[in-house]
């Protein structure tokens, strides 16, 4: 594996021959092998490094290195942490238990890897749908941790204040937004308030479940109105180099894949929308569940 840079592009690839060696459930073969993420398949996986537990000692979520890896050694770390012992395909479909766990997961891993020392950026990422890059239905998602912090996740944390009329939902905790440039219709952001749970308080599962119920309604009310099951979720904490000490600089996107990308995205990397930010806004105001808790 190597990294290749182009100048004139200003592109930087990863060369990653043994992601062409994963195996895929939307395959002719799929049927005759078992999913290696079910309870029991344990044994199929690289071994754990991490697991949340239910009260019969079994696992809700469990984390385990990404047997294709795209980054590895000085180049990086990736993990794969299953959502659920049970052969669920949509994070929608989780327990609140289970939901809750993942998000756990998540924070934990997110913590570990920014104390660990080797690496200035870490991101979780779930690919729910072919259409969005899954090759195994199994409801996870992934974390990956980079010695460096790519520029556009950089110019992240330089940006403005979304606008007023972008706010789809909000309580004292967390705010849902559609961000004033989305790539997607009906993409959209969940960010937490200076009330929200810290990563460190999630990653001891306090307020976990709380969030984890809203990411469900999020994400079910963000596919419903773009008129498909598959998306991509983003977790983004800034870089360690640049982390501000302000414990709201990080949020959750959750982006419909209803359209792929096409020769104008891959020509200029302009993207186009059929859907402003504020209609958009308006439109998840009302498929947002709202019989939401207001306890965190």
């Amino acid at each position: 594996m190597s990294w290749r840079y182009d100048p004139l592009s200003d592109r930087t690839v990863r060369i990653a021959p043994r992601r062409a060696e994963r195996p895929s459930d939307f395959g002719a073969d799929h049927a005759e092998r078992r999913c290696p993420f079910c309870a029991g398949a344990e044994i199929d996986t690289p071994p754990e490094v991490d697991r949340v537990a239910d009260a019969a000692g079994g696992w809700l979520a469990r984390v385990v290195p990404n047997h294709y890896p795209a980054v590895e050694g000085a180049d990086g770390v990736q993990e794969v942490v299953v959502e659920s012992p049970r052969h669920v395909r949509r994070f929608v479909e989780l327990t609140a238990a289970e939901a809750a766990a993942a998000v756990t997961a998540w924070a934990r891993r997110l913590i570990y890897w920014r104390g660990e020392g080797r690496f200035d950026y870490s991101l979780v990422f779930k690919n729910e749908g072919r259409a969005a890059g899954a090759s195994l239905a199994h409801a996870h998602s992934q974390v990956i941790a980079l010695p460096q912090t790519p520029a556009a996740c950089v110019n992240l944390w330089r940006g403005g204040i979304v606008s007023e009329e972008s706010i789809a939902w909000e309580d004292a905790a967390w705010r849902v937004v559609s961000p004033p440039a989305p790539r997607f219709a009906y993409e959209c952001w969940l960010r937490p308030t200076r009330q929200a749970p810290t990563l460190s308080q999630l990653a001891s599962g306090d307020g976990a479940q709380r969030l984890a119920q809203l990411l469900q309604c999020v994400v079910e009310a963000a596919t419903h109105s773009a008129r498909c099951d598959a998306y991509n979720l983003i977790v983004q904490t800034p870089p360690a180099s640049l982390a501000t000490g302000r414990e709201a600089d990080w949020w959750i996107e959750v982006v419909p894949r209803s359209s792929g990308i096409a020769g104008l995205e891959l020509a200029t990397g302009l993207w186009t929308s059929p859907v402003a930010p504020e209609e958009a806004a308006r439109v998840l105001a009302k498929s947002i569940a709202t019989p939401i808790t207001t306890d965190q």
